[in-house]
This record gives structure tokens, C-alpha cells and sequence, in this order.
């Protein structure tokens, strides 16, 4: 997930991403879509330079044409929610479960009164980070997915692409 900030009650989600890997951690489906903001959602500049870099015009200009453009909350959470199903019994794994699974409640929360059956993701949700932190090999080590995956060489194009961060949890859990 990309959100707006950081308190699931407060911000909110502007990006998801999610894959779906076999045993072999071959990518064999995806799910990607930016989310249009609540008119009353606040973005920060820490948030905006995060995704985009160093705040200018243009960049400000950028973030408008493909956030402010994206389909709304609702839209994207019935289709998320079908493109899920059929993977409802597969675990959850996130490089950070609790930060993702606390904002996927929240949207979830924001959506049920129009979404009916929205249980559509696993109750096992399997914390990347946590694992990597019980690995003696990275006792000490900077806990940022890029710094773990850099150690197996692995590297994105795009930081901060939620589809990119799930495709790389996935292949970096697959090798601790």
C-alpha cells in the first residue's frame, strides 16, 4: 500500500498493490491501482516527497495527473475485493503486516456499508519484516525492505510503488 501518511485512522490509501507468487516465487497475477483521495484527505509534504522526491511544480503537477485522476476508493475496493476471491485461502505477505493490515481494515471499515462481502483477503497475514528480523544473518541491519532485498540482490526501479513493494516482499520472504 502507498497511504497519504502514516495513522490508518487519519490517512488514508492512495495506492495498492498486491501479487499473488507460487511456491517457486514466480509472479502469476497482480492487482494495481491508484486510489482517487477523499476531498478532506491531507497529504504531507513528507508523504508527497517520499513518493515523488523533491517537492516543485512539476512535481505537484505529476502527483495530480495520476492521483486526482484515479478511480475512487469505493470503485477500486469492489474491484480489488473480486480480483481477491479467488485467493482468499492463500496467507497475506507483507514486508510490514501490521502497518498494511491496520490501513486494509480502515478502507474496509470505509467501505462495508457499500460492499457487500468484504472479508477477501486470508486472516493469515505473514509480517516479511518480523521474519527478517529473526534471521541471524540480518541481526543489526537496517530493517527498510530495499536494505534487506539489497542483501540478496535484489533492487526495484520504482521505490515506493505499492506493486513493486509487494512483488519485492514476496521474492525477499521467499529467500529468508
Amino acid at each position: 500500500l502507498e497511504t497519504s501518511g502514516l495513522a490508518s485512522a487519519y490517512d488514508q490509501i492512495f495506492q495498492i498493490g498486491a501479487a499473488v507468487m507460487d511456491s517457486e516465487g514466480n509472479v502469476t497475477d497482480t492487482f494495481s491501482k491508484r486510489i482517487h483521495p477523499h476531498a478532506k484527505t491531507k497529504f504531507s509534504i513528507e508523504s508527497l516527497q517520499v513518493q515523488w522526491g523533491e517537492i516543485t511544480p512539476d512535481t505537484l503537477k505529476a502527483w495530480a495527473e495520476t492521483v486526482l485522476k484515479a478511480e475512487t476508493s469505493i470503485q477500486v475496493f469492489e474491484q480489488f475485493r473480486d480480483w481477491a476471491a479467488p485467493y482468499s485461502k492463500l496467507p497475506v505477505i507483507a514486508w510490514n503486516a501490521n502497518f498494511d493490515r491496520a490501513f486494509f481494515a480502515q478502507w474496509r471499515f470505509q467501505n462495508k456499508s457499500r460492499c457487500v462481502g468484504t472479508s477477501v483477503l486470508s486472516p493469515v497475514w505473514i509480517c516479511a519484516m518480523e521474519t527478517a528480523m529473526n534471521c541471524p544473518i540480518h541481526a543489526g541491519k537496517s530493517m527498510g525492505l530495499d536494505n534487506i532485498a539489497l542483501h540478496y540482490g535484489m533492487t526495484r526501479s520504482d521505490a515506493h510503488n505499492a506493486l513493486e513493494d509487494a512483488v519485492l516482499a514476496g521474492m525477499v520472504y521467499n529467500r529468508l
